[in-house]
């Protein structure tokens, strides 16, 4: 099986908790895949990832792309991080991918994007931007990993192969780095990220063919945007006080995260740009209606705006629901 896991919302849905889920459905070794970049966090019940999918955690591959782009610092703690998890999963990148290098960072906050458009300014985008404009990449991604047993630099060739052998002998999972919602074409801009975020395109751009992939759009209760002026959702901004839950903190920002009410428009945006094969909808506990079961709470938030009907009519058998990290139960 190939499943894409996107988010279908501004980032932080929760993608990480569905692939674990499927990691442990996998009937094969699992072998990941992403283009992720060092400005968000990549969480599950193992631990927590920078610059790799969380799905790393579980699998025994893990291959960052072209389109990936890679602090040399960050990916390191991010393997430490998986050895001390128990993970023996052995990394592979692109030779292309985007190199952060520190003029990069320090590019971003002279630009003045953190207090712009609340910017991780982890020169991520930068990095993009010196890949296509300078074409520096190769040489300077080979160099960084040249005495690195556990990361293997791959040529076009070489990881082309790769992609046709773990097709035959592993499940794959695509875990997409960014929100659907953060699309640099559509977007709220200029609060977008420095590409399109769209599941098909990741696949493409990482030459994976996105006809045979199962998509799978990952939806939050309530959508989050990082803290700062990181601009609006369709929903309406509210307090973590008044959602009676604990303030979520960024991974890589450490600033209290904004949350805002379910908006009917994104969703429907989201997946008429996406059209997923399964739905997972995460944070049933964020829920403020209390009930005795979680199927009459989520009916409840369901009576309240019309969710599941735009979900059934995308995705009639594949909806699913979850009130914690890695458990995920079909919703009838």
């Amino acid at each position: 099986m190939k499943h894409c896991v996107f988010g279908g919302q501004y980032g932080s849905e929760g993608k990480g908790s569905v692939t674990e889920w499927l990691c442990k459905q996998a009937k094969k070794p699992v072998a990941v895949f992403g283009d992720n970049s060092p400005n968000s966090g990549h969480s599950n019940s193992r631990g927590k990832v920078r610059n790799i999918p969380a799905a790393a955690f579980y699998a025994d591959t893990c291959v960052l792309g072209p389109d990936a782009v890679i602090d040399s610092g960050v990916l390191i703690k991010d393997i430490e991080t998986l050895r001390q998890a128990g993970s023996k999963c052995q990394i592979y990148c692109h030779e292309n991918a985007a190199m952060v290098a520190p003029e990069d960072i320090a590019r971003e906050r002279a630009n003045g994007l953190e207090s712009s458009i609340s910017s991780t300014c982890t020169g991520s985008g930068h990095a993009r931007f010196v890949k296509y404009y300078s074409r520096v990449a190769s040489a300077t991604i080979r160099q960084s990993f040249l005495h690195e047993d556990s990361v293997a630099v791959l040529g076009t060739v070489e990881y082309l192969n790769m992609v046709d052998s773990l097709q035959q002998s592993h499940d794959l999972i695509f875990e997409c780095g960014h929100g659907v919602l953060l699309d640099t074409n559509f977007g709220r801009y200029p609060y977008v990220t420095s590409r399109s975020t769209l599941p098909h395109a990741a696949l493409t751009r990482n030459g994976l063919d996105p006809e045979y992939w199962i998509m799978c759009g990952v939806y939050r209760t309530f959508p989050i945007r990082t803290g700062g002026n990181s601009g609006p959702t369709g929903g309406k901004e509210i307090s973590w006080e008044k959602l009676g839950v604990e303030k979520e903190i960024a991974t890589v920002t450490k600033r209290i995260r904004r949350v805002f009410e379910w908006n009917m428009t994104d969703f429907s945006v989201s997946l008429r740009l996406t059209r997923p094969d399964s739905i997972f909808f995460t944070h049933l506990d964020y829920l403020p209606w209390k009930h005795d079961t979680v199927e009459t709470r989520f009916r409840d938030w369901d009576s309240r705006e019309n969710i599941l009907e735009s979900a059934y009519e995308v995705s009639p058998s594949n909806v699913f629901i979850s009130e914690k990290c890695g458990e995920f139960m079909r919703y009838d």
